[in-house]
């Protein structure tokens, strides 16, 4: 048990002071944009790195680079935002709950069914205002929605700027995630066995900070391919 209680006390302290439980909105509005801009260029970074004609690209066409900053900054920043923003305030809510009050189990589940459903639907509303405000799509609201699912299928793998802001809201999802599963090891029952015997597999007796982080990021990563497996499943059968 001194593996979770570590674990989750580093959590704990490291989040409150950021997010402390009399934090008002303003502040924790403010304080989950800035890291949600800087989440965002740092994966963004990623991303050029990983997809170097894109850079490539961009640097030979001025209007297209200002094309792409528009997208980001006025698309997927409030996107990644309002997420992020969910998922600091699910954290909070989570480390000043008494345990008995919902399983961290269904705790996780709720917080990553929230995040898919957001991630799909703010790109759903962007692309729908991209479509009426700008003539994006050809002006056409129902190509701009039909679009938004082939779009995301490539989100896990941080294909396009989609991925970018999907990973992103890894902000706010590891932390929340690392005290959900220290939660879990508290609780007991088959899932927290599960999660303790995973942390100890991943060396949680000695360093149970990195045991918790690498299962959080593992859920992470298993959340944002089932983000990609659904947007394949609705593409192929819009497309059939």
């Amino acid at each position: 048990m001194a593996v979770m209680d570590d674990r989750e006390g580093f959590s704990l302290r490291l989040m409150n002071r950021l997010f402390p439980t009399d934090i008002g909105f303003v502040r924790l509005a403010l304080q989950t944009f800035v890291a949600s801009l800087l989440a965002m260029f740092v994966v963004l970074a990623l991303f050029v790195v990983k997809t170097p004609i894109f850079l490539e690209t961009v640097m030979q066409d001025r209007a297209l680079a200002l094309a792409v900053m528009r997208q980001v900054m006025a698309n997927g920043l409030p996107i990644v935002f309002l997420i992020n923003l969910v998922g600091f305030s699910n954290f909070g809510a989570l480390a000043h709950r008494h345990d008995a009050e919902r399983g961290a189990a269904a705790t996780i589940g709720m917080d990553l069914l929230t995040r898919g459903f957001l991630f799909f639907a703010l790109h759903a509303l962007s692309y729908y205002l991209a479509a009426v405000s700008y003539g994006s799509f050809g002006g056409d609201p129902a190509t701009a929605l039909r679009v938004v699912a082939p779009t995301l299928v490539g989100a896990a793998l941080i294909s396009n700027l989609a991925g970018v802001y999907l990973h992103a809201t890894a902000i706010s999802a590891l932390p929340f995630l690392m005290l959900a599963l220290g939660k879990a090891a508290r609780e007991g029952g088959r899932f927290g066995a599960l999660t303790e015997r995973a942390a100890l597999v991943l060396g949680g007796e000695r360093r149970p900070r990195t045991a918790y982080f690498l299962l959080a990021l593992a859920f992470f990563l298993a959340f944002a391919f089932a983000v990609s497996g659904v947007a394949w499943v609705m593409a192929a059968l819009t497309a059939a």
